[in-house]
């Protein structure tokens, strides 16, 4: 992810004040922030795909074979699937280019 990928995520849809981000969130902060506005979602994503279960099973055709069985049969999210997490690290190239954002942000003053 980019310094302004980052930027967009945190504080476009996260919320964060533009000058905490730029001049006083940490960097151990970031992964933090960005695993928990992605468990913000689950609640609704699950939500989202038990409805589609529902009416998908109300209105099967049985020619199509049988319905499936649970939410899961017809969709598994990312965060289900038995896979190491990947953790990725900030390259140096990551930390160059928020400090040139941070260097060229301006407040008006």
């Amino acid at each position: 992810m980019t310094a302004l990928q980052l930027y967009e995520t945190i504080v476009g849809e996260g919320g964060i004040n533009p000058e905490y981000f730029l001049h006083k969130m940490q960097w151990w902060e970031i992964n933090r922030f960005l695993s928990g506005l992605r468990r913000r979602y689950h609640a609704q994503f699950e939500a989202t795909r038990i409805l589609q279960w529902q009416l998908t099973c109300m209105f099967h055709d049985k020619k199509q074979g049988p319905p499936p069985q649970s939410p899961t049969d017809m969709y598994k999210f990312g965060w289900e699937e038995n896979k190491e997490e990947s953790n990725p690290q900030m390259t140096d190239e990551d930390v160059a280019e928020l400090q040139d954002l941070i260097s060229g942000f301006s407040w008006g003053n």
